[in-house]
């Protein structure tokens, strides 16, 4: 993925790395939800998706962001989890794209300087959004309720592929449990379905349309 001849240039040469990352705020926060759901299946996987989602709403407001941060959403803009983003135009007909790449080259000439390496790995948001970190975050498991301890042995088994003939851990299943009451249901994507009650384990709902993060208690 580049920029075509011309489209850098539509940047003014006097904005400044905070008004590019306005630029790249504003239309995310503004379109982005809906241009996401446009970007076909096959082309992003659901678990980019819902931490594209989870990034958009961790955004700092332009007049509080720090230079680290805006590194790295320019970074996020250009390779990773705003990348979809990249061709997309603003009111003003600039991409994305070129927004990201007008303010690294301002301060650092290539995305490759140490330099933004070092700045955007310093950012609060790249704990948790920093590849591979998003993507080991995101392992989904479909949410259960009213269910005998038995048929969640086999939904587990199910869900983390383990052998046919191996059992299911003492520890994996209360740490499912345990997982499910301190959660409180918190999900992804609310819909129509209730969230789940603390003291239960789970609706079968499809993973379409509820989906819980369960990674960090079942590894």
């Amino acid at each position: 993925m580049g920029l075509l001849l011309g489209d850098l240039e539509k940047v003014p040469q006097n904005f400044s790395a905070k008004d590019c990352y306005t630029g790249i705020y504003e239309w995310h926060k503004k379109y982005g939800k809906q241009r996401l759901l446009q970007v076909k299946r096959e082309v992003l996987e659901d678990s980019y998706r819902k931490a594209y989602l989870a990034l958009l709403e961790s955004l700092p407001v332009p007049n509080e962001v720090s230079e680290s941060c805006m590194d790295f959403i320019f970074n996020e803009v250009i390779c990773m989890l705003m990348e979809w983003s990249y061709h997309e135009r603003d009111e003003y007909g600039i991409k994305m794209g070129a927004y990201a790449h007008f303010a690294v080259s301002k301060r650092y000439k290539e995305t490759g300087n140490e330099e933004f390496k070092k700045s955007k790995e310093k950012c609060f948001l790249h704990a948790e959004f920093g590849y591979p970190k998003w993507k080991e975050r995101n392992v989904y498991t479909t949410v259960y309720m009213d269910i005998s301890e038995d048929q969640l042995r086999q939904k587990i088994a199910k869900e983390f592929r383990i052998p046919e003939g191996q059992e299911v851990k003492d520890d994996l299943l209360k740490a499912v449990l345990e997982f499910f009451k301190k959660s409180g249901g918190e999900v992804w994507e609310r819909t129509e379905y209730p969230s789940v009650p603390k003291e239960t384990i789970a609706l079968m709902i499809p993973t379409t349309f509820y989906t819980i993060n369960i990674i960090g208690v079942c590894t």
